[in-house]
């Protein structure tokens, strides 16, 4: 049975490519039957039997469009039967079309369509070797325009329980509604936005085309019927052709966001590396599913960039329990046209224990973040560059921290398996120098170092409110505090900034706003019951028995009270700060140094936008040195 292809009314879309000469109708035809051969190769090899169905007739061209149809029918089981007795007939279509040096291939099977995708990539031979996807920025140029309609966003940022990892806008003109500060570190995947092509849409001025820019593909809409699809094909290509002719710089669209590319010798000078475990990943690891030691490591894990790193190939020194874990060697590649890959090999590591699963999660490109001096991330297997604002953050509290090891959050005890754990009952001992022990012996005094006063609880460990809260009624107001402490990746008197040593707590405290809430605090912290964490509480700075004088406390604390979040983080160094500001207040802005202090700048301004809209104060605590 023939099919005429004048009852076609294929939805306009399809893979935009260009061909390095003029497509004429040999071309277009030798295509038509390079493609014919690889469905017939992937069917044989997906044992999925592919019928081709007679088109008539099956090419033709119009005011200067060549194209060229095929159809076939497909026999396969449904997805929810296992038998042999019963088969789908599906029936999908490919219009091949071209003009010019252009060519859309439009397919209604989009498994398919991956398929070959894949193999034009890796064509040797013509037709097909000929053939190539437009790029990123080409597909940008082409086929993007103002007045955005819909974004498909993804993250550059770490995981994190209060950004999501991607999201989906809509609007009239999202240009507007993009967070400049919130939406920073994502790029948009797909794009759907009012394109000044004329005759391509339903109007006769513009279309609304989207685009995923990566995949060198582009969708519109339903057509009614077969000579309107093929006049409106031809005025995409023709637009398409005029567009990328065009040579002129053309803005982003959208600045704000994250933009993905760049070439191996864009990047330069890689100065950090983060990691994040979401939690229940990896279950099996722990005896009875329990993340609290895997949720340890990813928080206290340090990447030690060696200081002969090159701009393309390094060596990582993993820290972590007060000795090395082990070396990565971590290598930046990049093809002819190709993304930015990374290589890791282990040039040595520890043996015994989980070793071998803490390799794994060090090894894991993406739960890796590496930062670049240059402004670029690599991110989940690909790289980006984040226009970062320059917002100055200027709430900071400076205290005197001699005698205390900033690298210590919290004190240790040696546990029988030879491994330093967590001993809550060693806060704020005599000898406990760590930062849990500088906060229990003297908050909220901490920069004149007096005796603590009011009331104060620990809630350090699996879905913690804060690692402190201090509840305070001197003078007659009223003031709730979340403090969340991270000890310093670093202690060195030259030590400079690093954003991932904040990264992980500015997240965690974001993520606990929800306990400024004085009822749900209240709850949550009645939860515990025998608990090592039971007694973790003082007042005056004298240590109780249980939480009993704490939730009373807090049950008569009333409504009408002060809120801080505090980030206790003493990576920064006050005399550090004040030299890099005036740097850049007297325009030397653009030293690695000065970057980083900009990045940091904007990631705590959101942190203190999201503090704000509570009524909360957010204020980060630094050493005075």
């Amino acid at each position: 049975m023939s099919i005429p292809a004048d009852e076609w009314k294929p939805y306009l879309s399809g893979l935009l490519l260009h061909s390095e000469t003029p497509l004429d109708a040999a071309t277009v035809a030798a295509i038509k039957t390079a493609c014919e051969t690889l469905i017939e190769e992937i069917s044989e090899k997906q044992d999925v039997p592919r019928t081709f169905v007679p088109v008539t007739p099956a090419a033709g061209a119009v005011d200067g469009l060549t194209w060229s149809t095929l159809h076939y029918e497909e026999l396969r089981s449904p997805p929810w039967y296992t038998g042999e007795a019963v088969r789908d007939r599906l029936n999908h279509i490919l219009v091949i079309a071209a003009w010019d040096r252009y060519v859309v291939l439009n397919f209604s099977d989009n498994a398919m369509r991956n398929q070959i995708v894949r193999r034009i990539k890796t064509a040797q031979d013509a037709p097909l070797s000929d053939l190539r996807m437009l790029s990123n920025d080409e597909m940008n140029r082409c086929l993007v325009a103002d007045k955005v309609r819909t974004l498909w966003l993804s993250g550059t940022h770490r995981q994190s329980a209060v950004k999501a990892d991607g999201k989906t806008l809509s609007g009239l003109e999202l240009e507007s509604a993009i967070d400049p500060l919130g939406d920073q570190s994502y790029y948009f995947s797909s794009i759907r936005s009012t394109v000044p092509a004329p005759n391509v849409g339903t109007e006769d001025t513009h279309a609304i085309i989207g685009t995923s820019p990566r995949n060198s593909r582009f969708w519109i809409g339903p057509t009614p019927e077969w000579n309107e699809y093929l006049q409106r094909t031809r005025a995409l290509l023709t637009h398409v052709a005029a567009r990328h002719a065009d040579t002129t710089p053309v803005p982003s669209v959208l600045p704000m966001l994250a933009q993905q590319g760049g070439q191996l010798s864009d990047i330069a000078a890689p100065y950090d590396i983060s990691l994040i475990v979401p939690e229940a990943q990896f279950p099996e690891a722990v005896p009875d599913g329990d993340q609290s030691w895997l949720q340890l490591f990813a928080d206290t894990v340090q990447f030690e960039l060696l200081p002969d790193a090159d701009d393309h190939s390094f060596i990582a020194r993993i820290l972590w329990q007060d000795g090395q874990l082990g070396q990565l060697k971590l290598s930046f590649s990049q093809e002819t046209d190709a993304p930015v890959k990374l290589a890791t090999e282990v040039i040595d590591w520890q043996e015994g224990g989980d070793a071998e699963l803490l390799q794994q999660l060090c090894r894991n490109q993406d739960l890796l973040t590496i930062y670049f001096d240059t402004g670029h991330t690599f991110s989940r297997g690909a790289l980006y560059q984040t226009a970062f604002r320059d917002p100055k953050f200027n709430r900071w509290q400076w205290i005197d921290l001699d005698g205390f090891d900033l690298t210590r959050e919290k004190p240790t005890t040696v546990n029988e398996n030879d491994n330093a754990a967590f001993d809550p009952t060693r806060i704020g001992a005599d000898d406990d120098d760590s930062l849990f022990g500088f906060v229990a012996r003297f908050w909220p005094h901490v920069a004149a170092r007096e005796p603590a006063s009011g009331w104060l609880i620990c809630d350090d460990g699996s879905m913690e409110s804060a690692d402190f809260i201090h509840l305070d009624e001197t003078g007659g107001n009223r003031t709730l505090s979340l403090i969340h402490v991270k000890g310093s990746g670093s202690d060195a008197e030259g030590r400079q900034i690093s954003v991932s040593d904040y990264e992980i707590v500015v997240g965690q405290s974001v993520k606990n706003l929800r306990h400024l809430d004085q009822g749900i605090l209240h709850q949550k912290l009645a939860s515990y019951d025998g608990d090592a964490l039971s007694d973790t509480v003082w007042h005056n700075g004298n240590r109780q028995a249980d939480r009993s004088g704490f939730l009373d406390a807090l049950a008569n604390f009333g409504s009408n009270y002060d809120v801080k979040v505090y980030i206790f983080q003493p990576r920064i160094r006050q005399t550090y700060w004040s030299a890099l500001r005036n740097n850049i207040a007297n325009g030397n802005d653009d030293s690695a140094n000065a970057r980083r202090l900009k990045q940091l700048d904007t990631l705590l301004q959101g942190a203190a936008v999201d503090c704000f809209g509570l009524g909360a104060e957010l204020i980060v605590v630094s050493d005075a040195a």
